[in-house]
């Protein structure tokens, strides 16, 4: 995550479908400040939030895997708002002494790529659901740790078994436009 830059990612609560769309600014040598918009249908609200730093794994010269916790605050007077919390990870490299997000054609690291698992617990209660975010919940090596059953088996004319595709029965969920061969963010803030 560069600081500054905005990122859009996808979050699946109860198989639905919530876009975000956050700015991550450094606050100190061991926190990130975030704040944003998320969209659950066409609702549309501000959220804040954190993101503090665990550790750096180094997993070769040039490619590091950072775990972090973080807390995302739904913002707003409604009942039904909430915040998510949980661990992350991101995997990035650094090119001319600025981090960019890692990615493999080959698929390595992709479980530990952009992975927010945790929980949205609602405002003034102690109701929540588990939930994982991700940057491209679906498509070739993009998929969610711990949901196999969101997606559908492999295709026989897929030999690696790594293009992930969303089954229908979830579609209904948010997910009836989103194209698991493109991980084209819909322009919604």
């Amino acid at each position: 995550m560069t600081p500054g830059q905005p990122i859009s990612e996808y979050l699946v609560y109860m198989n639905k479908r919530i876009d975000f769309h956050l700015t991550a600014s450094k606050t100190n040598d061991t926190s990130y400040f975030i704040a944003g918009k998320r969209k659950r249908g066409n609702a549309i609200h501000s959220v804040s939030g954190e993101i503090n730093p665990r550790k750096i794994f180094v997993v070769d010269n040039t490619v590091y895997i950072l775990s972090f916790d973080y807390l995302l605050n739904e913002n707003g007077d409604i009942d039904s708002l909430g915040y998510f919390t949980g661990i992350g990870t991101i995997v990035f490299t650094i090119s001319n002494n600025k981090p960019k997000i890692y990615w493999s054609e080959a698929g390595e690291l992709r479980q530990y790529n952009n992975m927010f698992v945790g929980i949205w617990r609602q405002k003034n209660s102690e109701k929540y659901n588990d939930c994982i975010f991700t940057f491209n919940p679906s498509g070739t090596h993009n998929t969610l740790p711990f949901r196999s059953d969101f997606y559908k088996d492999f295709a026989s004319d897929d030999p690696c078994k790594c293009y992930f595709e969303i089954k229908e029965k979830y579609r209904q969920y948010g997910w009836e436009t989103y194209d698991d061969s493109n991980g084209y963010k819909e322009v919604w803030w």
